[in-house]
């Protein structure tokens, strides 16, 4: 306060292992992260006695496949509510900000955790969100579905696009099954027949209507496997320009904003 400076925190970078998935523990993460947040924000504003918000940087796990009991086809899916509960806190909260996922990323072993190269990589990210904060640039919500159009079998899904135009992808990240998305009925079929992208919007043509069904993307993977190459993946990118990339051991990695998983119900429209 003598030199003039103001101390306070900006923000939170949110970042964590998944290894309890294995565990099914049925607890609430949305709530009981949006709890922590609460909790963290007000004992910052108590030491700092900043007026404003501590923003969350948030990422996404890629844990899904970890789980024992992973079916990438089962209606009821455990394993994604963690990654679809990060994905609605920085698409609607405005106190959250996005990183990004993890699936582009290598894996140490293949397993928990992005090795030390992607978390550089991964940090890059965090870092443009955090100079946005400080900056108080426009909240950084990611690569996220913004809502979504029925028309009789066939989905046209919407995207909040960092950088124009969507790409699909499978240079960076091994091709997935109709690129990472699925619609899976209640009786646990899948019911796509094609996937396409029409500029800045996915087309899901369909077996029959997918109301009622679970729209998903990146939920899928080997079993135990985590990664860009076998593990729940997807190949949906947007087109940020190469300059916008980092410089790792003197090698240039791109630094894409990929596409958050996601896993919810389809409706008539949304």
């Amino acid at each position: 306060q003598q030199r003039g400076w103001d101390f306070y925190v900006p923000a939170i970078c949110w970042m964590q292992g998944e290894s309890d998935i294995a565990e099914y523990p049925k607890t609430n993460y949305q709530e009981l992260l949006k709890k922590f947040y609460t909790d963290v924000n007000q004992d910052v504003k108590s030491i700092t006695h900043q007026k404003t918000d501590t923003k969350f940087i948030s990422y996404q796990t890629n844990a899904v496949s970890r789980a024992k009991k992973f079916n990438a086809l089962a209606y009821i899916c455990e394993e994604s509510k963690v990654p679809e509960a990060q994905m609605e806190l920085v698409r609607d909260d405005t106190l959250f900000w996005a990183s990004g996922p993890t699936y582009q990323y290598s894996f140490a072993r293949e397993a928990i955790h992005i090795d030390g190269i992607s978390q550089k990589r991964h940090g890059y990210l965090v870092a443009e969100s955090a100079l946005k904060i400080i900056r108080g640039g426009s909240r950084f919500q990611g690569l996220v579905p913004t809502g979504y159009d029925v028309d009789n079998n066939n989905l046209a899904i919407h995207f909040n696009v960092p950088f124009p135009p969507l790409v699909i992808d499978t240079i960076l990240v091994k091709k997935a099954n109709n690129y990472g998305f699925d619609v899976i009925t209640p009786d646990n079929e899948s019911i796509v027949s094609a996937v396409s992208l029409e500029n800045d919007t996915i087309i899901i043509r369909c077996k029959q209507s997918p109301i009622g069904c679970k729209i998903r993307y990146a939920i899928n993977g080997e079993p135990m496997k985590s990664g860009f190459e076998k593990g729940p993946r997807g190949n949906l990118r947007d087109s940020k320009e190469a300059i916008e990339t980092p410089v790792i051991a003197g090698k240039q990695y791109p630094a894409y904003n990929w596409c958050f998983q996601f896993d919810f119900v389809c409706t008539p429209n949304k």
